[in-house]
């Protein structure tokens, strides 16, 4: 027997925008309260840009606009109501738990045709998306800020659903116009990739002609990599028609050659600091930085991208852990996976509690110094670097245990003609 549902899913997603409402509500009054906003700061550039694009003008005439326009051409009603965006932001923020649970049935319908394994699974899985997206206090903190990092994964967990639907033609033009808005996603390439052949991971190592043999026949494959970067040049090309090469340069060129000096969760950021005067051994860190996310990509691409949930998040969270910049609000581009593979990690409670307990401590760890240091003037930059590597080095070992008791299922695709 099952038990039946107190709350309506709808009642869930309703009750979710609710909660972040008041939080944008909150914020007008902690901005006019307290000197430190509760606004993040991009959010005043998506404004500022928004009005020039409003008077005919390019938003790249604002040094610190490094995104693509249409991120300034959505927020353009800013300019009447200066919340809109958040808002905005917000209903993207819980149209990703609405997603998490249409991917959720659609590879349970693939799965299992046993109703009632369906619906305690679901009763399961419906938990964890309140836990760990709908009210989770991080991401709906992240949204109401006004940050836009929940528009890239709206994007990402919607290419998922479409794949799993069978859809790799609409599944790739959105994979392009999400690489062309946050340059990322172009790491799902592999895996996606893997998962359109019929490469089976475990017998990965075994036959190699085999793997190349799959990997040459593999249409589906090719075919959803010419459309995302048909999608890509396509978005892209249109942007730069508005605004030529200053949108080249501020959304991709800059992003590439970015050197950030300071204080973030990269272990890179003291080295980068203290070689800033030496363009060769800043080079070189830069170049050097892309080798551990190369190596994860590849691995985690080849081993686990019959499941593509896990295989994103370990890809994800390995690319922000080892990237040569990283901040809090990059967390989410993994967290928005970890509803679709929680209950998959065969830990009991109290280890993932332990496993949440290390995690958060490895941050506060780098916290303290770090508000010292910005905040109070201290000299902390050793601490904070040592706080970096201890971060790194938790983050590495929540993935290997991750790995380790994670229960994985046999990929299924759903056939579609391709025309």
């Amino acid at each position: 027997m099952t038990r039946p549902l107190i709350w309506s899913d709808n009642n869930l997603f309703i009750l979710a925008f609710l909660v972040r409402l008041f939080f944008i509500l909150y914020a007008r009054i902690h901005d006019y309260l307290f000197n430190l906003n509760f606004t993040d700061v991009d959010y005043e550039v998506f404004t500022e840009a928004a009005l020039l694009v409003l008077q005919g003008s390019s938003p790249y005439n604002l040094s610190t606009y490094r995104y693509s326009p249409i991120i300034a051409w959505i927020l353009v009603p800013n300019y009447l109501f200066e919340d809109f965006g958040k808002i905005i932001f917000s209903i993207l923020d819980v149209l990703v738990g609405w997603i998490q649970l249409q991917y959720f049935t659609q590879s349970n319908k693939i799965s299992t045709t046993k109703k009632e394994i369906i619906s305690n699974k679901l009763i399961l899985f419906r938990r964890s998306i309140c836990l760990l997206w709908l009210f989770n206090l991080f991401n709906i903190i992240i949204a109401t800020r006004g940050n836009s990092d929940a528009l890239i994964c709206f994007l990402n967990l919607l290419i998922m659903l479409e794949l799993s639907k069978g859809n790799y033609l609409l599944s790739a033009f959105i994979h392009g116009l999400a690489t062309h808005l946050r340059i990322f996603p172009l790491i799902y390439l592999p895996s996606i990739f893997l998962h359109l052949s019929n490469y089976k991971n475990k017998n990965s190592g075994k036959n190699i002609k085999l793997f190349i043999l799959n990997c040459l026949q593999n249409k589906r494959g090719f075919l959803f990599i010419f459309a995302s970067i048909f999608s890509f040049l396509l978005s892209t090309f249109i942007c730069y028609l508005f605004y030529g090469q200053s949108f080249i340069y501020s959304s991709f060129l800059y992003h590439l050659t970015r050197v950030d000096v300071s204080h973030n969760f990269s272990p890179y950021f003291l080295p980068l600091y203290l070689s800033m005067n030496n363009k060769e051994w800043t080079k070189f860190i830069g170049i050097f930085s892309f080798f551990p996310q190369i190596i994860c990509n590849a691995f985690f691409a080849l081993k686990f991208s019959n499941d593509l949930p896990f295989c994103w998040f370990l890809t994800t969270f390995a690319f922000v852990s080892f990237n040569k910049v990283s901040t809090s609000q990059y967390f989410i581009w993994y967290f928005c996976f970890l509803p679709l593979i929680i209950h998959k990690i065969k830990l009991n409670l109290n280890k993932l509690f332990l496993l949440l307990a290390i995690w958060l401590f490895a941050q506060g760890n780098w916290l303290l110094p770090a508000y010292l240091l910005e905040f109070c003037g201290y000299n902390t930059f050793v601490w904070v670097w040592f706080g970096s590597l201890i971060f790194l080095i938790t983050n590495c070992y929540i993935m290997i245990q991750f790995i380790n008791y994670y229960l994985f299922e046999e990929k299924k695709l759903v056939e579609k003609k391709i025309e």
